[in-house]
């Protein structure tokens, strides 16, 4: 195996791994909800919010260490922009008709409502947020970025991001949204700014969801 392939292999097994645990527990999850629980969404969001931590644990061992500690003035930056850029996207998906175009984005919005509002929050704002920040960010953003500049290696860690949540639309949101947590991370030299990015994008249509808006 020469050097190049174990290089790729390096970079794409958390991605695998990841898309392994979060489709099965998908597939469970739909499974359960239909045979026991009359389709609600709960079952499907406990299952996610458990292969999201069976992830996380799985990359927490032996993870890098960050470049530096983070400030509460990064905290508020890389969560400002996150939930900015979500609401702004959220807005201009709706206004240009995007959102519409996908039966995922309908889904998304279905479950926002449905759900308990503290396991959304549990699992949508804090569980997924880490599992797919330590796959996406933490080890293929961070190296990628140590062999290119920053802009390439954001924009291929966000295009591998969007390309693993399903359709074209859910898929160019993930991406851009993608793309801000590489930034905070780059940023704040610390993985967490890209966890807290994401977070906050995902706060923010469930807390405008739960305002009425």
């Amino acid at each position: 195996m020469n050097d190049r392939m174990k290089y790729l292999i390096r970079l794409l097994w958390p991605v695998v791994l990841f898309e392994i645990i979060t489709e099965g527990a998908e597939i469970a999850g739909k499974t359960v909800s239909s045979a026991f629980f009359g389709g609600e969404d709960v079952p499907r969001i406990i299952l996610t919010g458990s292969a999201a931590v069976l992830t996380a644990l799985i990359l927490l061992i032996r993870r890098p260490k960050d470049r530096e500690k983070m400030s509460p003035h990064d905290m508020i930056m890389c969560g400002g922009g996150g939930f900015s850029l979500a609401e702004i996207l959220n807005q201009l998906f709706a206004v240009t008709g995007l959102a519409a175009l996908s039966s995922g984005w309908n889904a998304r919005g279905a479950a926002l409502l449905d759900a308990p509002l503290a396991a959304k929050i549990l699992v949508i704002v804090i569980l997924v947020p880490l599992a797919e920040e330590l796959v996406f960010r933490d080890r293929l953003f961070r190296h990628l970025r140590q062999k290119m500049g920053f802009g390439m290696a954001a924009l291929i860690s966000a295009a591998v991001f969007g390309a693993v949540h399903g359709d074209p639309v859910q898929g160019l949101y993930a991406a851009l949204i993608g793309f801000a947590a590489a930034a905070a991370m780059d940023f704040s030299g610390n993985f967490f700014g890209a966890f807290i990015c994401h977070a906050m994008a995902n706060l923010a249509p469930i807390l405008l969801s739960a305002l009425g808006r």
